[in-house]
Order: structure tokens, then sequence, then C-alpha cells
């Protein structure tokens, strides 16, 4: 696949969120969201064991509560896994908003990649991305950088991509 550079015409607005702004901006974001919330990561940890586990809760509460007022809801997660017991540290994650009824893939390719991506793509014109999972350390502790995007263009360009990963991704039962 070679390197693109795509024209984002109708690019309203580029934000860098803070560290501090990130978790409160996604709850905005997903709260006034009509359409759609299709959200990727590598590592979604929901642990009682964790501090501050409590802030991603509110995250996935969020998203159910789009979820049931009708908003199509995805997440797609890796298969990351931890060594020591081969547990997939998304699970309990995946488990609590399939239980809910929001539809959760898990992502490895046959070539056995693994899906990497933080990204939101909320109705047709709003994306954030950065570099940090939906953990305690990637939204409060680490030094980590998100990029909120107004533009129709890229939001086709992201849809585009992110269907093709939940066409490939398994749906976890």
């Amino acid at each position: 696949m070679s390197t693109k550079t795509y024209p984002l015409v109708n690019a309203s607005s580029a934000t860098l969120l803070k560290q501090q702004e990130q978790i409160a901006n996604l709850l905005i974001q997903v709260e006034k969201a009509k359409t759609r919330i299709w959200a990727s990561y590598f590592i979604v940890a929901l642990s009682v064991y964790e501090n501050h586990y409590e802030r991603i809760k509110e995250i996935l509460d969020a998203l159910i509560r789009a979820h049931q007022r009708g908003v199509e809801v995805r997440m797609i997660v890796d298969d990351f896994r931890n060594i020591q017991d081969n547990f997939s540290v998304n699970n309990i994650a995946a488990k609590y908003l399939i239980n809910k009824g929001v539809p959760v893939k898990r992502y490895q390719s046959d070539s056995k990649q693994s899906s990497h991506c933080k990204e939101w793509i909320i109705d047709d014109n709003i994306q954030i991305t950065g570099s940090g999972n939906l953990t305690v350390g990637g939204l409060l502790r680490n030094n980590e950088m998100s990029l909120m995007v107004t533009s129709r263009d890229l939001n086709k360009l992201l849809s585009s991509r992110y269907q093709y990963l939940w066409e490939d991704a398994q749906t976890i039962v």
C-alpha cells in the first residue's frame, strides 16, 4: 500500500487536546453524537484493580447510553494478550459493552497483524485520533496526545478504512 496525501476540503477545525481534556472531550462528543460512533483501540482496560478505572467505565457507559438512544455504536479491540496467562486484556471491557448490546469485534488479521489504532469516528464529520489507549495510563498518566478534526472528507476516508477493519475482525461471543 503506497502512501497517499489526501487534500482536506472543508476541514473546519483541528484541535490538539491536552491530556486533561481528553476524557471530558470524549464524553461531550459521545453525548452529542446523533448517528454513529465507531471506535477502535489496541487496549481498552476495564479493571477494578487499577486506580481510576471508573473513568474508563464512564466512557463505556456513555457509549452504552448512545447505543440505547439509537446511535450506531461499534468498537474494534485488538487481540492483545497477557503473556503470563494468555488472557485478552480487552475481554472485560468487550463483554461489558456486548452485554449491553454494543457490538464489539476483535481484530487480528490472518497475517497475525494487530490493530494498534486509537480512533473515534463520530457522525459524519468528527474524528479523534491519538496515541493513548483507553486505559488509565493512556488517559490520565502518560504523556499522550489526541487530535480532534472536524472534516467530512477525512471522515469519509477513515470510515472506509474502519469498515474494512470491521469486516475483517472477528465477532466476540
